[in-house]
């Protein structure tokens, strides 16, 4: 059995369709604003990349610890590795 409404709480209901399409429009804004933020953070990265590249091209990147070279190096399978 459905509960009775009286007039008034009718009143205060919000149709479905502009439910949805607020809804709708709060999901593109967010979705707008993430994809700035992943461009941005994208960019970032690019140039960390491009800035790190160009200091090892000229030396001015440390490394800590020996240089090993790599021509002797078994490579093993991590049995806990599915």
């Amino acid at each position: 059995m459905e509960p009775s409404r009286t007039a008034a709480a009718d009143h205060q209901l919000v149709p479905i369709p502009e439910v949805e399409s607020q809804f709708s429009s709060l999901v593109y804004e967010l979705s707008q604003q993430v994809q700035g933020a992943m461009e941005n953070m994208l960019k970032m990265i690019n140039e960390i990349d491009q800035s790190s590249t160009e200091n090892l091209n000229k030396g001015r990147l440390r490394h800590f610890g020996p240089i090993i070279p790599l021509n002797n190096v078994k490579v093993v399978e991590n049995p806990h590795v599915a």
